[in-house]
């Protein structure tokens, strides 16, 4: 309960510190733009287990134990993978954070 509360809050936060900003807005098509083409780099450029891994997860909506005997290897396998994909992300698209924030809280 308090992990829901405190993201309610940081989410508030973040809308007050956003409309006293000149900050970009997600109607934004060059910035949505860039992002969309920033992430598909990325997931290019995982390697290719990891790339395949991550693919069947998130755009085939596959579940762990589905994708580690469709590739015949472990689910922790199948949970690195996805960890090392998310952590390449995450520092890829670093600089792309606060877009992301103001889509997701303007959804």
């Amino acid at each position: 309960m308090n992990y829901l509360k405190h993201n309610k809050i940081k989410a508030a936060h973040l809308k007050h510190v956003l409309a006293d900003s000149e900050a970009v807005l997600p109607h934004d098509r060059p910035a949505e733009k860039e992002l969309s083409r920033k992430i598909n780099e990325t997931i290019r450029n995982l390697p290719q287990q990891c790339g395949i891994i991550f693919s069947m997860s998130r755009f085939d909506d596959m579940k762990y134990k589905e994708i580690a005997g469709k590739l015949n290897i472990s689910v922790k396998a199948v949970e690195k993978q996805i960890t090392k994909a998310l952590k390449i992300l995450r520092t890829e698209l670093q600089e792309f954070i606060p877009l992301l924030l103001l889509i997701l809280l303007h959804k």
